[in-house]
């Protein structure tokens, strides 16, 4: 059950380095666009949409909800 050990901190680094990246290049807040990396890459990593949606809650506030809804 669950993931092996080392699968999902470096997943998780790669959406939020991804998004980071993205939102330099189209020159937007970094930390809205890497908060959406992060639950997105968790969410299909994981297969668990909603989960992710409610990690994203608990960690980066409901002020994000309308970017993580999506």
């Amino acid at each position: 059950m669950g993931f092996k050990g080392g699968e999902f901190v470096p997943s998780v680094f790669v959406g939020s380095g991804i998004a980071n990246s993205i939102s330099q290049w189209m020159g937007l807040e970094n930390l809205d666009l890497v908060a959406v990396g992060y639950v997105t890459l968790f969410g299909a990593m994981t297969n668990l949409p909603m989960t992710a949606f409610a990690v994203g809650l608990c960690l980066f506030g409901f002020s994000f909800a309308p970017f993580l809804i999506l």
